[in-house]
C-alpha cells in the first residue's frame, strides 16, 4: 500500500495504519525503528534539523524523535501503557504520538484536529500526513465533554486586528462577539481557545469590518499552528514516585529483589510494563575528553535493564535481548541484563547482537556492595564491545 496513493484514505486497519505511517515517516527523511509485539510503541522516528519546523527549536542541534503507538480505536489505548510511552519519550528526548482511525466503534478522529488520551496527543493518520508532506499543522483541539474542538489561536494578531478596528470601542467588540471582556483578553494572552464556532464569529466580524484584509488572510494569521513534534518534560506528566515504586506494577520476587538491592546501591531507577526490557538505571559518571562542555565534568549515564528470571525459556529472552538491542543502538542507548542463571555460556553474543549490553547474572548482581563497582564493571564491559555512548 503506497503512502502517496492513499493520501486521501479516511480510515485504515492497525496494519495498514502501521504500514502508512512508517512510509510517511521515510518519505519525509526520517530513520525509523520498528517496535515488534510492544503494547505501548510502533515506531520510533527521528529526524534531525527538521527545516519545516525550525520556528520551535532553539538549538540547531536538536534531534525530533517521536514514539509512535499505531491504533485502530483510540480508546483502547489504556493507562500503563500511555506511562510507558511516556517514561521512554522522557528518557529518550522526544515526544510520544498517538495515531488512530477513530475513538469509538463508529467515530471517526477527524482531519486537523488534535484529541487526546492521557496526556498524549492523538491525531488521525490523515493529520500526520498532511504535516509531514505539506507542513499544515493542525491548529484544532478536541476536549473532552465538549461538542465542538476549540482553536489554537495567535493572540498577538488578534490584538493587532483589535487595534485595527477604529470605529469600535473593545466594548463593543465584545458585545457584537457576544463575549466578555475577560474572554477578549484571554484570548489575547492565550489562556483560553475559543470553540471553532466563535472562532468563525471572530474571523467574520474582523473580515466585514477590515475591508483591505481578506477572511483567508485574517484566518491564517490568527490560526497558530500546535508544535505536535515539540514538547518538554512537564508536558510528560512524570510522576518520578510511581515509576520507582517497583511494587504498584509488579509482584515479581526476583524484580523486587533486584528493585531493593538497585536502592542500596543508591542508584536511580524506573520501572516500564509494556516494553521489551524492565527498567531503566541512572547514575552519574565522568565525561570522556571528547565530551566538550565547560560546564560541568560529569553526566547523568542512562543504563536500560533487563530481568530474565529462571523459569523463563531461552529463545524468549533471547529474542527481547536482541529487540532491546536493537532499539538501544538506535537510541544510541545501552543496557545491562540480569539473568537468573549460573551459566551464561547458552547465550551466544557473536549471533546475537549485545554489543550495547552487558550481561550479567544476578548471582553476580547480588555479591556487589558498591555502587561503583556496578558502574565500574558497565563500563569497562562495554567499552571492550565499542559501544560505550557519549
Amino acid at each position: 500500500m503506497s503512502f502517496s496513493s492513499n493520501f486521501e484514505s479516511d480510515s485504515y486497519t492497525r496494519q495498514e495504519l502501521i504500514s502508512q505511517t512508517e512510509e510517511c515517516f521515510e518519505e519525509a527523511n526520517y530513520k525509523i525503528s520498528k517496535i515488534q509485539n510492544s503494547s505501548c510503541i510502533d515506531i520510533i522516528a527521528e529526524q534531525a534539523n527538521d527545516t519545516r519546523i525550525k520556528d520551535y527549536i532553539v538549538d540547531n542541534k536538536t534531534n525530533i524523535r517521536v514514539f509512535l503507538k499505531i491504533l485502530g480505536n483510540l480508546n483502547t489505548f489504556k493507562d500503563k501503557q500511555s506511562k510507558d510511552i511516556r517514561l521512554l519519550s522522557y528518557i529518550g528526548g522526544g515526544v510520544p504520538l498517538l495515531i488512530a482511525s477513530r475513538y469509538a466503534k463508529n467515530k471517526q478522529l477527524e482531519n486537523g484536529i488534535v484529541y487526546n488520551r492521557y496526556t498524549i496527543s492523538s491525531i488521525n493518520f490523515k493529520t500526520l500526513a498532511l504535516l509531514l508532506k505539506n507542513n499544515i499543522n493542525p491548529t484544532q483541539i478536541a476536549i473532552r465533554g465538549k461538542n465542538e474542538p476549540l482553536v489554537s489561536i495567535n493572540g498577538l494578531e488578534l490584538e493587532n486586528f483589535v487595534k485595527s478596528l477604529e470605529n469600535f470601542t473593545q466594548q463593543e467588540i465584545c458585545q457584537k462577539l457576544n463575549i466578555s471582556r475577560q474572554s477578549l483578553t484571554a484570548y489575547q494572552k492565550e489562556t483560553i481557545k475559543p470553540t471553532i464556532t466563535k472562532y468563525k464569529e471572530i474571523v467574520t466580524f474582523l473580515g466585514n469590518n477590515l475591508l483591505e484584509r481578506s477572511f483567508q488572510e485574517i484566518d491564517k494569521r490568527l490560526r497558530k499552528p500546535l508544535a505536535l513534534f515539540v514538547t518538554n518534560n512537564n508536558d510528560l506528566d512524570i510522576d518520578h514516585k510511581t515509576f520507582n515504586d517497583l511494587n504498584s506494577i509488579t509482584n515479581n520476587d526476583l524484580k523486587i529483589k533486584i528493585n531493593t538491592h538497585l536502592e542500596k546501591l543508591k542508584f536511580n531507577k524506573f520501572w516500564f510494563q509494556s516494553l521489551p526490557w524492565d527498567g531503566l538505571i541512572t547514575y552519574q559518571d565522568k565525561k570522556s575528553p571528547d565530551m566538550n562542555n565547560p560546564y560541568q565534568d560529569t553526566y547523568t549515564r542512562k543504563v536500560f535493564t533487563g530481568v530474565v528470571d529462571s523459569k523463563t525459556e531461552p529463545n524468549l529472552y533471547k529474542k527481547r535481548l536482541e529487540k532491546s538491542s536493537k532499539i538501544f543502538e538506535f537510541l544510541n542507548q545501552t543496557g545491562i541484563w540480569l539473568i537468573d542463571s549460573d551459566d551464561l555460556s547458552n547465550i551466544d553474543e557473536d549471533n546475537i547482537n549485545t554489543k550495547n549490553i552487558f550481561i550479567m547474572s544476578t548471582e553476580e548482581f547480588f555479591d556487589i556492595k558498591e555502587s561503583r563497582t556496578l558502574k565500574r564493571q558497565i563500563n569497562d564491559t562495554l567499552q571492550k564491545k565499542n559501544q560505550i555512548d557519549h
